[in-house]
Protein backbone atom coordinates (compact mmCIF):
# COMPACT_ATOMS: atom_id res chain seq x y z
CA UNK A 1 0.00 0.00 0.00
CA UNK A 2 0.80 3.62 -0.65
CA UNK A 3 -0.10 6.89 -0.02
CA UNK A 4 0.78 9.73 -1.41
CA UNK A 5 -0.25 13.77 0.42
CA UNK A 6 0.22 16.19 -1.89
CA UNK A 7 -1.63 20.05 -1.56
CA UNK A 8 -3.09 20.79 -5.10
CA UNK A 9 -1.71 23.74 -7.04
CA UNK A 10 1.79 23.15 -5.47
CA UNK A 11 5.00 21.06 -6.37
CA UNK A 12 6.16 18.26 -4.59
CA UNK A 13 4.32 15.45 -2.99
CA UNK A 14 5.01 13.42 0.05
CA UNK A 15 5.07 9.35 1.13
CA UNK A 16 2.16 9.43 4.32
CA UNK A 17 2.18 6.12 4.57
CA UNK A 18 4.39 5.95 7.78
CA UNK A 19 3.35 9.11 9.20
CA UNK A 20 -0.77 8.77 8.77
CA UNK A 21 -0.91 4.80 9.22
CA UNK A 22 0.07 2.90 12.29
CA UNK A 23 2.30 -0.29 11.86
CA UNK A 24 -0.71 -2.74 12.20
CA UNK A 25 -2.71 -0.97 9.53
CA UNK A 26 0.04 -1.82 7.13
CA UNK A 27 -0.77 -5.62 6.59
CA UNK A 28 -4.76 -4.88 6.72
CA UNK A 29 -7.02 -6.49 3.73
CA UNK A 30 -9.72 -3.92 1.51
CA UNK A 31 -12.09 -6.09 0.71
CA UNK A 32 -14.92 -4.67 -1.77
CA UNK A 33 -17.76 -7.50 -2.17
CA UNK A 34 -20.28 -8.13 -4.64
CA UNK A 35 -23.06 -7.37 -2.37
CA UNK A 36 -21.82 -3.76 -1.85
CA UNK A 37 -20.38 -4.39 1.38
CA UNK A 38 -16.64 -2.87 2.16
CA UNK A 39 -14.90 -4.36 4.51
CA UNK A 40 -11.27 -3.56 6.47
CA UNK A 41 -9.71 -6.12 7.75
CA UNK A 42 -6.87 -6.51 10.83
CA UNK A 43 -4.43 -9.07 8.87
CA UNK A 44 -1.24 -10.95 11.09
CA UNK A 45 -1.01 -7.81 12.97
CA UNK A 46 -3.71 -6.18 15.02
CA UNK A 47 -4.62 -3.19 16.27
CA UNK A 48 -5.57 -2.60 19.52
CA UNK A 49 -8.96 0.21 19.91
CA UNK A 50 -8.31 3.49 18.60
CA UNK A 51 -8.58 5.58 15.27
CA UNK A 52 -7.54 4.83 11.79
CA UNK A 53 -7.03 6.63 8.98
CA UNK A 54 -8.56 6.14 5.95
CA UNK A 55 -12.01 3.96 5.43
CA UNK A 56 -12.72 1.05 7.74
CA UNK A 57 -15.33 0.00 6.24
CA UNK A 58 -19.04 0.60 5.01
CA UNK A 59 -20.95 0.43 1.55
CA UNK A 60 -18.87 0.92 -1.90
CA UNK A 61 -20.84 2.17 -4.94
CA UNK A 62 -19.14 3.08 -8.59
CA UNK A 63 -20.42 4.97 -11.59
CA UNK A 64 -21.15 2.89 -14.59
CA UNK A 65 -17.19 3.50 -15.67
CA UNK A 66 -15.52 2.76 -12.59
CA UNK A 67 -13.61 6.13 -12.99
CA UNK A 68 -15.35 6.90 -9.04
CA UNK A 69 -15.78 5.25 -6.03
CA UNK A 70 -17.71 6.39 -3.20
CA UNK A 71 -17.62 4.64 0.17
CA UNK A 72 -19.93 5.66 3.06
CA UNK A 73 -20.46 4.51 6.65
CA UNK A 74 -23.11 6.03 7.67
CA UNK A 75 -22.70 8.75 9.72
CA UNK A 76 -19.23 7.98 10.17
CA UNK A 77 -17.55 8.26 6.74
CA UNK A 78 -17.96 9.28 3.35
CA UNK A 79 -15.47 9.80 0.91
CA UNK A 80 -15.62 9.99 -3.01
CA UNK A 81 -12.48 8.26 -4.87
CA UNK A 82 -11.48 9.40 -8.43
CA UNK A 83 -10.03 5.95 -9.94
CA UNK A 84 -6.99 6.41 -11.64
CA UNK A 85 -5.82 3.29 -12.39
CA UNK A 86 -8.23 -0.17 -11.52
CA UNK A 87 -6.74 -3.94 -13.31
CA UNK A 88 -6.76 -7.41 -11.50
CA UNK A 89 -3.07 -6.47 -9.86
CA UNK A 90 -3.50 -2.37 -8.86
CA UNK A 91 -5.94 -0.17 -7.75
CA UNK A 92 -5.21 3.57 -7.67
CA UNK A 93 -7.15 5.95 -6.21
CA UNK A 94 -7.49 9.84 -5.41
CA UNK A 95 -9.15 11.66 -2.76
CA UNK A 96 -9.73 14.97 -3.21
CA UNK A 97 -10.56 17.61 -0.31
CA UNK A 98 -10.31 20.95 2.00
CA UNK A 99 -7.84 20.58 4.86
CA UNK A 100 -9.44 22.48 8.18
CA UNK A 101 -6.62 25.55 6.92
CA UNK A 102 -8.77 25.41 3.34
CA UNK A 103 -6.13 23.82 1.36
CA UNK A 104 -6.80 21.73 -1.31
CA UNK A 105 -5.37 18.31 -0.33
CA UNK A 106 -5.38 15.27 -2.37
CA UNK A 107 -4.27 12.04 -1.10
CA UNK A 108 -3.38 9.39 -3.42
CA UNK A 109 -4.34 5.78 -2.22
CA UNK A 110 -2.42 2.82 -4.08
CA UNK A 111 -3.59 -0.48 -3.16
CA UNK A 112 -2.24 -4.02 -4.74
CA UNK A 113 -4.40 -7.01 -5.60
CA UNK A 114 -4.60 -10.30 -3.86
CA UNK A 115 -4.85 -13.67 -5.57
Amino acid sequence: MSLIYQQVGLPGTSQMISVKYKPCELDDLYEFKKDSSFLRNDEAITCSQGLRFGPTGGIWTADPGFTKITIDLSGVYHADFKVRILTADLLEWENVYKDYLGNTISYTYQFKGVH
